[in-house]
C-alpha cells in the first residue's frame, strides 16, 4: 500500500478499501471508512475502538475470522480459521465473517500427470503426458505425479554383440551375444 497522506486525515486516492480516517474530537461518523467519504456528520457510522494483541495480520493472515457479530452489549467473536485437509486446497474465506472454504483437489484425467498445486490455495495443475519422439523411448512411464522421462535408444552393440530387439518406444534395445562358429559346423 502506498504511504499515508494526512492532512488532518488520510487523503490519499489508492487503494482506498484499506483506508481510514475518525475525528476522535466529534461523537459522530468521521472523513472516510474505506471508499466512503464524508461522514463527519453521519449519525449511522460509530466508532469502535477495540483493545488488545494482534496476531499475524490483515485479510485472513491471523487465521482468525469473525464468527460472531458485534451488537449490543455483545462484543465481537473470533475464531480460528480451518485448516484444509490434505487432498484439499484453500478456495477462499479466512477473512471477515468467513471462515475457511476448502475444496477437494482436482484429479488428472488419463494421459496427464500433477505439474503443480493442491497445496496452500492452489488447485492441481495437470499437463500433458510426453511422448517420446523417434530415436527415444520411455524409460520411465507418465505417472499421477511425473512426466515421462525419455532416453536415447541403443542404435548399436558393443563388438561380439547384436541387437535382437529394436528399440520401442517403451522399451531400450536389447543386445545379446553373438553366436560362435565350431569346427565342423
Amino acid at each position: 500500500m502506498s504511504a499515508v497522506r494526512l492532512s488532518s486525515c488520510d487523503t490519499h486516492s489508492s487503494l482506498p478499501q484499506h483506508r481510514l480516517c475518525w475525528h476522535f474530537d466529534q461523537k459522530y461518523g468521521g472523513y472516510r471508512c474505506g471508499n466512503t467519504k464524508s461522514l463527519n456528520s453521519s449519525r449511522s457510522w460509530k466508532k469502535l475502538v477495540m483493545i488488545g494483541n494482534v496476531v499475524g495480520g490483515a485479510g485472513g493472515a491471523s487465521g482468525l475470522y469473525q464468527s460472531g457479530g458485534c451488537s449490543g452489549a455483545q462484543n465481537s467473536v473470533c475464531s480460528a480459521c480451518r485448516t484444509c485437509r490434505p487432498g484439499q486446497f484453500k478456495s477462499g474465506g479466512c477473512e471477515g465473517e468467513e471462515d475457511t472454504e476448502c475444496r477437494s483437489c482436482t484429479s488428472c484425467d488419463a494421459g496427464e500427470y500433477r505439474s503443480g498445486g493442491c497445496r496452500g490455495s492452489q488447485n492441481t495443475a495437470c499437463s500433458s503426458c510426453s511422448v517420446c519422439s523417434s530415436g527415444y523411448y520411455a524409460s520411465r512411464t507418465c505417472s499421477g505425479s511425473s512426466n515421462t522421462v525419455c532416453s536415447r535408444c541403443t542404435s548399436s552393440c558393443p563388438s561380439g554383440k547384436r541387437i535382437i530387439r529394436a528399440c520401442s518406444k517403451s522399451a531400450n534395445a536389447v543386445c545379446s551375444g553373438c553366436s560362435t562358429c565350431d569346427a565342423g559346423e
